[in-house]
């Protein structure tokens, strides 16, 4: 059997259970949410990051 078999038949046997099922696809909305709030563009914040860092450092040389 093919992983890819198993699963079909898994996900089959989740959706007989109706209560199961949408417990799971609750849990599963509330994971994609959590991990699509966490999701950064690199490129972008990576140069705003290191250019805000820069700037704080430049500005707290000014000040001391």
């Amino acid at each position: 059997m093919t992983p890819a078999e198993r699963q079909r038949q898994w996900r089959a046997k989740q959706k007989q259970d109706p209560e199961k099922y949408a417990e799971i696809k609750r849990k599963q909305a509330k994971r994609y949410q959590a991990r699509k709030l966490n999701k950064t563009n690199v490129q972008n914040t990576t140069s705003a990051c290191h250019t805000g860092m820069e700037i704080e450092v430049k500005n707290n040389r000014g000040l001391k």
